[in-house]
């Protein structure tokens, strides 16, 4: 087992243990852990860029030529299919948007992690910097810095060539080692 020296950004030894109070304190400050999702974009916004698709775009062309042409028929047949279309995509990407949000919703990730002295299981969404977090399986559930490692493997970076995670090495103490939330 190696033990990875504690810094923190004067490099001295940062605290086992946060207090709650403390904890409270700094989620006030950094907000919660979780990654911010944008709001779903306006439906005249959806709209429009699904009009600006290129092969909607070369539809849509189409339906201008035949009806300065004088064939209404044409017209009509490929300003309805550009129309419907563009309703079942935007029909579909919201009903997809909705289903991750319930999806988001539902799942709420624990972690262990030491406040007060004592292991305790937390919400992932209420780490904050500064927590000690007992990691066990394959989710780091934030951007931690290492403390303590005993057979680490992981992917330092996405590689096709090297799919499989490597053994990390005893890093250097002028090195801060860590791993990044997925």
């Amino acid at each position: 087992m190696f033990r990875f020296p504690i810094f923190s950004k004067d490099f001295i030894q940062t605290p086992p243990a946060l207090a709650t109070a403390e904890a409270a304190a700094r989620l006030d400050i950094a907000g919660p852990n979780r990654i911010d999702t944008s709001k779903p974009k306006g439906l005249a916004l959806t709209c429009l860029l699904r009009l600006m698709n290129p092969l909607v775009a070369i539809l849509l062309f189409a339906a201008g030529v035949s009806a300065l042409t004088g064939d209404v028929p044409s017209f009509v047949v490929i300003a309805a299919i550009v129309l419907m279309s563009v309703i079942l995509d935007v029909t579909q990407e919201r009903q997809a948007q909705n289903a991750a949000e319930r999806l988001r919703e539902r799942v709420s990730l624990t972690v262990k992690a030491l406040r007060d002295g004592q292991s305790v299981d937390i919400p992932a969404s209420e780490l904050v910097p500064g927590d000690v977090v007992l990691l066990a399986g394959d989710l780091v559930p934030a951007d931690a810095r290492l403390i303590e490692a005993r057979d680490l493997l992981s992917m330092r970076h996405f590689s096709p060539a090297r799919p499989i995670p490597q053994k990390n090495k005893q890093p250097s103490a002028s090195r801060h080692p860590t791993r990044y939330a997925a």
